[in-house]
């Protein structure tokens, strides 16, 4: 009976851990490569964390604010008690114990509705001010570390800044903070970790060396040696014990949270700070010798004892109750509640000190005065000699201004440099402190501190407490006033931006006005900000000053442009080249002056200067010029003639022409004069052109001078041309040579001879490219060449070089050893090129001396090879590599064969030794290692003796043999049998009952784990598992994780298989290396198979009986011996005689039981009849649903034969009640409600006939609301008139602006309509340009009031804004924009100097720059046009309406925050798509081609699963839902292979009567996962929610 009660209760215990999204602590599968890893890993190792059912962490999913509470009360170990007070906070609810425990302890206090928002999705700011809140501390920081530090709210911006001083947060990589944004698991995990970089989740001794940021310890009986902590120590409420802390550091303080009896001892520790709050009672806490506390704030009673040889600087009593003892020393004692020191009571408002063995009184006084009360033991002499001394610069502070404090630190009088200052800070009336960073002290000993209060800060007195550190170990605490925030002066500030904002952009340069604009923007970012002091106020205004200063004005380029467009303007025909390049150089200067915005008017001045002088310049040509052409272009001094077929000059297909240019007078004449005719005789050139093609006839070879003369008038121009004309044949000769020269390879040619050949060779193509050279000089360079190559000698291959090396390498081989039969790895080099070598042999000095395997690929000249040695001793090699002329050479190689040796007992001695550990051992490493090296070289040389590998492995196994094995540390080792994932901390049972044939265990798998060792301390094979019987076999084993983590983690599974009946123990034994052995074990007992068929059977039977059929005193009798029956059942270990029996009594107790007598359900019946005559459009939906639900119970027991008479007359009872607590649907404060929203909407928004509408609505609803009272029909009717009035207002197409007058000048014209395209009527628009100018200067001097918005606006203002500057050149979209984004209503009034009102009010519109955004609400809003009531559901449809009025009100209400405005949007947005089809069964979501059809008794689903083809479905309609079962649908490709699920008619007649739309509908499938094995459903999770979604049914 007590294990089925068990496993009752695991069972249930399973169902409420299934309703937590957090309650799965599995090993995350959906962490790689994330950027949170290792921090997530870490939390989830100590079960701070959870995750899903699916195996993932999701570290990317958002954090509802209960899961973000329920994170951090388990990273600090807040106590999940009581049940939390918030309204929509349920007893039950998964969060409501942690909601309970944040609240209890002060930092969680919900919202101001007494609302906690549990399920809403916590933001990032939201997260800094929890944190900070929980941490009580604050630290003024920066937004200068976020760029988009102004975007947080102002209720978050000091946590926000302390949380990023106090290094939680940290920003993403482009300098955001992005405060809005919702957090993330993974976030959340990281500003945990930033806090809580160390947790102590497990009782035990930690040497933990460093913790650069804070540390909580979570259980108790922890113990620290060693520890530096660098931030703070949290001290749990779950912590409950003893925390010791031994040697170690505590840069900052020990804070000790919740009501734990704990106690706190430090032993030769140093502790700034030991903060008790206010809930630490039952803290003892114990400064031990050799250890030092600056301060002790006690906020909770406790018992301080500060031992012999301890030091407390000063402890601050805050509650009564606390007692301070012991031998120790405590410098100042602060008493702000009676405090018992010694054994007496120092009084509230006293301060006293205690010194060795007594207690002594300052201020105060100790009734009846302690022994040695009043004379203080002396210091020792160490202490005294060191003095602190510290003073502020002035008597008042004053907030947002620099502010400094100095002191000294001296030793004997003299400046002590080097010494660590702190300083903190604690504000008036709260205990919040600020932490300076830390400074040290001057070469003199003086140090000092310059801090700004922050704006935020609150006038007082703040006291600041300077402590020393190191040798001087001294606290000084300083009172200071700070009278409020000073006043800084923007005058000068303010008069510089009008200046600058005066200055006219096109005046300036470009670059000096970037300047100026730049500056401008961060004096106006000062002037605006509440945070800047006077000295960064008065720096902004010099700054700004400078850029004024600095501005450069434009340069006149008038005189410029002139000039270039003179230039760009010249004839370039009448003027010489080198003239016409001076002035385009000038030119091109000059235009990039003029287009160079930041130019100077001296360099104007200069470049004008210069393009002038350039024009000047221009150089006129002659009456002619001429010059010859070659081909287009400059003929060169000398031209090459061929003597060949074709005899005409020139040849080559050049065309040589003699242009002539100018403006001569008369006959131009060209002529043409040869030196030497009989080479190159001219031909005739006419008289009278301008060019002339020059042509020759060639005659024979050698050298002649053409000359060219042009005679124009009187002017005459000449030129030169040197032809040399040689034989075509002789040049094509030398070419021909010199291509075949370079054919040549200087490999098959011997060195000498072949640099003589390349000479002649270069020297040849030297005359060749020179046209100049004569027929001779080529014919000699043909000749040289050809000598030079006759003396070149080929090559003796035979005598090239063969040599042998190995593979890979290059030196060269005459000898080489290997082992018989073995594989030697060779290479044969031949000094030549590839193609020089035909084929390469290898011979030996017989047959089979060796065997060669020549490799496939590589060069003939480079060839690897392998040789196989067949006999032992000395034999040589020979490799032949013949060449393609025939000859060959020769290398030879002595190879010499030994005996293999055996490496076997090497290798295994090597592979054990590098298992080895020296921190094993405290003796003969050294050889070892030594040794260990040997062997190594050894096994890694290429051939060796048998008796050189023996010696080494002889010398290894020595060495190990000789180290001595340190005794293992097992103070921390656990040997522990589990079962289950590797991730489950259940242990096996001592003993398994079960039967023979199972396999054990039932789900999961036995695992062995060995942990709290050093890698390697266990043998290689020193975990062993064994079964003490055969009854019992292990089928089964895997090991993980063997040796690789430190500590060492051994992890075994075993599969057991159980093959008779007995007992059997499954034994496991660790070997450690010094020798001791250490053992976990389990025992099974299985016996034999038991029949409980009948028993089930039976109790299956029994289950169906109703206890409402039969008398109560027989049902428990009964009930008593089913319970007993279903536990003997569910008991593997129960044999059959206990079956048999546990069946004989249920049968007997179903045999008693007696029939009941029929109940009188008249009473009950008078209650139905008068429910079903109510009307349910009069009440109020949840008074209506609450009789119902009662109605639905009543007649289902008005139904039933069986139904007991208390069943009876208790639901009759349920329902009478329900019935007289029917309320009203509507009620008069409703009605008020809405006519609040009326009265706040404008009527120029809508069309005519709505807005009357929702007049006379209005009208009809003031009048009941007047009366106060009204029966609910009456309410009901002005309710809903008026809602649907509200809700059915149409927005007008045009919007009609009103004119209205100053001092008689029209402002705004008649007529002009928001929605006319432009003002197209002309009259309009010129009344409005005449009497523009009247409307600036009637407004001068005078002011616009707001009446509604209660804001002043200046003339300026308006005429600078929207409104004034649009009216000149107004488009529809304009003004759309506009008036969309954000407008507000104004009534304006125009008043004369005496502030006398001029004229009549008007209704106009302005922007309203307060930096909302509405366009969310305004499409939201207008998304609601044209929908369909038949598309929802009564409540649905409900639901659209009260958040389109709901939504109206805010757009309409200037004072609504960012939050209203986008809450607002979002539920009518959500209210719009939630639409069902007319029926009760709300969308979740949507799945293409996938249909249900309804028939006999059933309904089948049909399509494509897509994504979800693993799934199973339930059909869910209102209160009803089908049954889940392996028909289902699950792991079908096409759901309508096999998906089908059994409904009741019920369930069929419900959605007819609810669900209808169309001829179909509206159900909602939900999606299970179904396990084969178990025969087990769970819901289909995705992004930590069930899939579901909407399909229409068919009949």
């Amino acid at each position: 009976m007590k294990k089925a009660i068990g496993k009752r209760l695991l069972a249930l215990l399973l169902v409420v851990l299934m309703l937590c999204p957090q309650t799965y602590a599995l090993a995350a599968t959906d962490l790689s490569g994330h950027w949170c890893r290792g921090e997530i890993e870490a939390f989830l190792s100590k079960d701070l964390v959870r995750g899903y059912p699916d195996g993932g962490f999701h570290p990317d999913a958002t954090v509802t604010r209960a899961e973000f509470i329920r994170m951090v009360n388990s990273t600090f170990g807040f106590v999940r008690e009581g049940t939390a007070t918030f309204t929509d906070v349920k007893e039950g609810d998964w969060y409501s114990a942690d909601l309970a425990a944040a609240a209890r302890t002060g930092w969680f206090s919900g919202m101001p509705d007494g609302s906690a928002l549990p399920q809403a999705t916590i933001t990032r700011q939201e997260a800094a001010k929890l944190l900070v809140s929980m941490l009580e501390e604050k630290r003024p920081g920066s937004f200068a570390m976020f760029t988009d530090g102004r975007q947080v709210a102002d209720w978050a911006r000091d946590y926000v800044e302390t949380a990023g001083a106090l290094g939680i947060i940290e920003g993403f990589p482009d300098g955001t903070y992005r405060p809005t944004r919702y957090l993330t698991r993974a976030e959340t995990v990281k500003m945990l970790s930033n806090i809580a970089q160390q947790i102590y989740s497990a009782a035990g001794i930690y040497h933990t060396d460093r913790v650069e940021r804070s540390a909580v310890v979570l259980c108790g009986a922890v113990t620290l040696r060693g520890a530096v902590i660098k931030g703070n120590l949290y001290v749990s409420e779950s912590c409950a014990g003893s925390l010791d802390l031994t040697d170690c550091t505590v840069e900052g303080s020990i804070v000790i949270l919740g009501a734990a009896a704990r106690a706190v001892t430090l032993r030769g520790s140093s502790v700034r700070e030991i903060l008790l709050r206010s809930d630490a009672a039952n803290t003892e806490i114990t400064v031990g010798s050799g250890s030092k506390v600056d301060l002790i704030t006690a906020n909770a009673a406790a018992s301080i004892e500060v031992a012999a040889g301890g030091l407390v600087h000063e402890v601050r009593s805050n509650a009564a109750g606390t007692n301070i003892h012991g031998s120790g020393t405590v410098e100042l004692i602060t008493a702000n509640e009676p405090t018992l020191v010694r054994g007496s009571t120092l009084n509230a408002g006293s301060s006293g000190k205690m010194n060795g063995t007594s207690a002594g009184t300052g201020t105060g006084s100790i009734p009846g005065g302690a022994p040695g009360g009043d004379t203080p033991t002396p210091r020792p002499p160490a202490q005294q000699k060191y003095a602190l001394s510290a003073g502020a610069d002035k008597d008042n502070y004053n907030i947002n201004e620099e502010n400094r404090v100095s002191g000294q630190v001296t030793c004997g009088g003299e400046g002590l440099s080097g010494v660590p200052i702190s300083m903190v800070i604690r504000f008036p009336e709260e205990d919040v402190r600020v932490v300076l960073d830390e400074t040290a002290s001057a070469e003199d000993g003086s140090f000092s501190f310059n801090f700004v209060l922050p704006a935020s800060s609150v006038a007082g007195v703040y006291e600041i407490r300077i402590t020393a550190g190191k040798p001087v170990r001294q606290s000084v605490v300083l009172s200071i006033t700070v009278a409020g925030q000073v006043t800084v002066n923007k005058a000068a500030l303010e008069e510089m931006i009008e200046k600058a904002e005066g200055m006219e952009q096109d005046k300036y340069t470009s670059d000096s006005w970037a300047a100026l604009s730049a500056e401008l923007a961060r004096a106006k970012s000062v002037y605006s900000g509440s945070e800047a002091t006077q000295a960064e106020v008065d720096a902004q205004t010099e700054a700004l000053a400078q850029a004024i200063g600095a501005l450069v004005l434009r340069a006149d380029k008038s005189a410029l442009r002139a000039a270039i467009d003179k230039a760009s303007g010249v004839k370039r025909s009448k003027y010489t080249q080198e003239s016409l390049k001076a002035l385009d150089r000038a030119l091109e200067d000059a235009e990039r002056v003029y287009e160079d915005d930041n130019a100077t008017n001296k360099e104007v001045a200069q470049s004008t200067d210069k393009l002038l002088r350039a024009i000047e310049a221009l150089e006129e040509k002659g009456a002619m010029e001429a010059s010859l052409k070659l081909n287009g272009s400059d003929a060169p001094a000398s031209y090459r003639a061929l003597l060949g077929e074709a005899k005409s000059f020139p040849n080559n297909g050049d065309s040589l022409i003699w242009l002539t240019e100018g403006a001569g007078t008369g006959t131009l004449k060209v002529t043409l004069q040869s030196s030497d005719e009989s080479i190159l005789k001219p031909d005739a050139v006419a008289d009278g052109t301008m060019s002339a093609a020059i042509t020759a006839e060639i005659c024979k070879p050698g050298a002649v001078e053409v000359s060219i003369t042009s005679i124009w008038g009187n002017e005459q121009q000449s030129g030169k041309l040197a032809v040399t004309v040689v034989n075509e044949a002789t040049v094509s000769a030398l070419r021909k040579a010199i291509e075949d020269g370079r054919a040549l390879d200087a490999k098959d040619f011997k060195e000498e001879g072949f640099a003589a050949f390349t000479a002649a060779l270069d020297d040849a193509q030297k005359a060749l490219d020179n046209v100049s050279s004569t027929e001779a000089q080529l014919a000699a360079a043909a000749r040289t060449l050809g000598d030079a190559r006759a003396a070149l000698k080929n090559i003796n291959w035979s005598d090239i070089k063969v040599t042998i090396t190995e593979q890979n390498r290059t030196e060269e081989l005459t000898e080489y050893t290997v082992y018989q039969g073995y594989s030697a790895p060779l290479c044969v080099v031949s000094d030549t090129s590839a193609d020089k070598v035909n084929k390469i042999s290898f011979a030996g000095e017989t047959e089979n001396t060796f065997d060669i395997q020549v490799s496939d690929w590589g060069e003939k000249n480079r060839k690897n090879f392998t040789l196989y040695a067949n006999e032992l001793g000395t034999h040589t090699l020979t490799v032949t590599v013949s060449f393609t002329d025939g000859t060959y050479t020769e290398a030879r190689i002595a190879i010499t064969a030994v005996e293999k040796v055996d490496t076997t007992v090497l290798k295994a001695a090597i592979n054990k030794a590098k298992t080895l550990v020296e921190s094993n051992y405290s003796k003969g490493w050294e050889e070892f290692q030594t040794a260990l090296s040997e062997a190594q070289a050894v096994n890694k040389l290429r051939v060796t003796t048998q008796e050189t590998v023996d010696d080494a492995t002889k010398k290894l196994n020595d060495a190990m043999a000789a180290l001595v094995v340190k005794k293992v540390d097992v103070t921390n080792l656990e040997v522990v049998w589990y079962q289950g994932a590797y991730s489950s901390t259940d242990p096996v049972p001592e003993t398994v009952h079960t039967a023979k044939g199972k396999s054990l265990p039932d789900t999961g798998f036995y695992w062995l784990n060995v942990k709290g060792l050093q890698k390697n301390q266990v043998t290689a094979d020193g975990v062993s598992i064994r079964s003490t019987d055969e009854t019992v076999v292990i089928v089964d084993r895997s090991i993980e994780g063997a040796g690789n983590e430190n500590p060492y983690i051994y992890r075994q599974r075993v599969d057991l298989k159980v093959v008779g009946e007995g007992t059997a123990e499954i034994v496991a034994t660790v070997t450690l290396v010094d020798g001791t052995e250490h053992q976990a074990s389990f025992t099974v007992i299985s016996a034999a198979v038991t029949d409980k068929s009948a028993l089930n059977a039976l109790i299956a039977e029994a289950e169906a009986l109703k206890a409402g059929d039969y008398t109560a005193e027989s049902w428990k009798a009964f009930e008593a011996a089913l319970e007993s029956a279903k536990a003997v059942a569910a008991d593997s270990a129960a044999g059959q005689s206990e079956v048999d029996e546990a069946k004989d009594k249920l049968q007997s107790a179903m045999n008693a039981l007696e029939k009941a007598a029929a109940a009188d359900k008249s009473a009950l019946n008078e209650c139905i009849a008068e429910a079903e005559a109510l009307e349910a459009n009069d009440y109020s939906a949840e008074s209506w649903k609450a009789v119902q639900t009662a109605l639905a119970n009543a007649k289902k027991l008005s139904a039933d034969a069986s139904a007991s008479q208390e069943q009876v007359d208790a639901a009759a009872k349920t329902l009478r009640e329900k019935i007289d607590a029917l309320a009203g649907r509507a009620s008069v404060d409703d009605i008020k409600a809405r006519l609040d929203i009326a009265g706040a909407l404008s009527s120029m928004l809508y069309t005519a006939e709505s807005w009357q509408t929702l007049q006379q609505a209005v009208t009809d609803a003031q009048r009941v609301a007047d009366a106060e009272s009204g029966d609910i029909k009456t309410v009901n009717a002005a309710y809903d008139t008026l809602t649907r009035a509200l809700y059915s207002l149409i927005w007008a197409d045009t919007v009609t602006f009103k004119s209205f007058t100053v001092k008689n000048a029209p402002v705004f014209v008649y007529g002009a309509e928001y929605g006319s395209a432009y003002f197209a009527d002309k009259n309009v628009r010129e009344t409005f340009e005449e009497n523009g100018t009247a409307w600036e200067s009637e407004l001068d001097g005078k002011k616009q009031h707001s009446i509604l918005g209660g804001i002043e606006v200046t003339p300026n203002a308006v005429k600078e804004g929207w409104y004034y500057s649009q009216l000149k050149n107004v488009s529809v979209d304009e003004m759309d924009a506009a008036l969309l984004a954000q407008c507000e209503m104004l009534v304006m009034e125009t008043t004369d100097d005496e502030g006398k009102t001029v004229n009549s009010r008007y209704l106009v519109y302005l922007p309203v720059n307060d930096g909302i955004d509405r366009t969310a609400l305004h499409a939201a809003v207008e998304s609601t046009r044209g929908l369909d009531a038949s598309a929802y559901n009564d409540a649905q449809w409900a639901d659209v309406q009260s958040a389109l009025i709901k939504a109206r009100a805010v757009y309409a209400d200037k004072a609504s925050a960012q939050q209203e405005i986008n809450e607002a949007a979002k539920a009518l947005s959500d209210a719009v798509a939630a639409t069902s089809g007319g029926g009760d069964t709300p969308i979740t979501g949507e799945i293409k081609d996938i249909g249900l059809t309804y028939g006999d008794g059933g309904v089948s689903i049909m399509g494509d699963p897509g994504e979800y083809s693993d799934a199973s479905f339930q059909v869910v309609a209102g209160e009803y839902q089908t049954e889940l079962t392996d028909t289902c649908g699950y792991n079908m490709n096409d759901w309508g292979d096999n998906g089908y699920a059994e409904m009741s008619d019920e369930m069929w007649n419900y959605i007819e009567t609810h669900c209808k739309k169309d001829g179909k509908y509206a159900v909602t499938i939900k999606l299970y996962r179904y396990n084969k094995e178990t025969k087990e459903f769970t819901p289909y999770i995705v992004d930590g929610k069930q899939v579901e979604f909407q399909v229409y049914v068919t009949k």
